[in-house]
């Protein structure tokens, strides 16, 4: 049987045959002007174990390039977006009021500038806040003491003196003395009401009132 598939072939390949109710890889070779062939059986399992390692070697080595590929994506990921989380975290404090806020960034890199840079930020803005407020408790202790002063000198006057404003209403800042003459404490009060104006008195405070 076996000659019989052989018997057209002519020159040198391979093929595979069924041989003894097995497949069999046959590799021949036809001498027309001798008129013989050489032939060479081999279990097809044989025969291809080493292609069918070969294959498995690769598939492995395959599958593990692409496990470590994944594997250095996900760090270069986690590398690149770490710094960029801690960066929105601190900016978000930050927006808060917290400017001692600082982010620790170590990639030797243009991240590592920025985190430097941002930290810097924050400094100058606490810097900034906390001469800001030392500078509005000055001024503010500033004005006190020259309003507490202004005071001191009208009450020290003998006289009535008193602030209105352009509705001739008392401004709130009058010596103690025209609480004594007017009998009344001044603040909130119009002129009329302070000294008491009755009729043409009063149209006339209206009409210099609105000069």
């Amino acid at each position: 049987g076996l000659i019989k598939q052989l018997i057209d072939v002519k020159g040198t390949g391979s093929q595979l045959i069924s041989f003894e109710k097995r497949k069999s890889l046959s590799s021949y070779s036809i001498i027309t002007s001798l008129g013989i062939g050489v032939v060479i059986l081999t279990d097809s399992n044989k025969a291809y174990a080493a292609i069918q390692w070969l294959s498995n070697r690769v598939l492995g080595v395959g599958l593990i390039l692409i496990g470590a590929a994944l594997i250095l994506g996900l760090y270069f990921s986690y590398k690149v977006s770490s710094p960029i989380i801690q960066l929105e975290e601190a900016a978000g404090r930050v927006a808060q009021g917290d400017f001692t806020s600082q982010v620790s960034i170590i990639s030797g890199d243009e991240l590592e500038s920025l985190g430097d840079s941002f930290n810097s930020m924050a400094r100058d803005i606490e810097d900034y806040s906390r001469n800001l407020e030392q500078k509005v408790e000055d001024r503010t202790r500033e004005l006190s003491e020259a309003h507490n002063f202004i005071n001191t000198m009208i009450n020290s006057i003998d006289q009535g003196l008193m602030v209105l404003d352009q509705n001739l209403t008392c401004y709130g800042t009058h010596s103690v003395a025209c609480e004594r003459i007017f009998g009344k404490n001044p603040e909130g009060l119009s002129l009329a009401d302070i000294v008491e104006y009755e009729g043409q008195q009063v149209d006339s405070l209206e009409k210099w009132k609105k000069l």
